[in-house]
């Protein structure tokens, strides 16, 4: 379960439409890839590809999300890197993350936990 519950996206553009390239993660379409992803009120994982302020249009509108961060998969489809920065949302719960690492391992993805990286406030 996801710690911090539903938060509102801040800053600015927060009402932006959903970006055309918003799907949920699949590691094979995605694989070789840098996203930024946010966890919708169902649990589902959206990305986008990487790039500035891209958090606010990953569901658009200005929905509500159970977590946020970026995620790099490999080639292969594995998760080189999973984080929690996302100014838009600002999680700083690491039980969040966690819950993400399990939802992701549950689901056929393939990721270890060294490659799991969580950053505080300060950060």
């Amino acid at each position: 379960m996801f710690a911090e519950g539903l938060k509102r996206p801040r800053g600015r553009n927060l009402w932006q439409s959903q970006h055309p390239d918003s799907e949920k993660l699949d590691s094979s379409r995605h694989a070789g890839g840098e996203y930024v992803y946010v966890v919708d009120e169902s649990e589902a994982i959206f990305v986008v590809p990487d790039g500035p302020h891209r958090h606010p249009e990953v569901l658009g509108q200005g929905k509500e999300a159970l977590y946020a961060g970026e995620i790099k998969l490999d080639r292969m489809g594995r998760v080189i890197e999973l984080n929690n920065l996302s100014g838009t949302f600002q999680f700083h719960s690491p039980a969040g993350l966690d819950c993400l690492f399990e939802k992701l391992a549950a689901n056929g993805v393939v990721i270890d936990r060294e490659v799991v990286y969580f950053y505080g406030p300060e950060n």
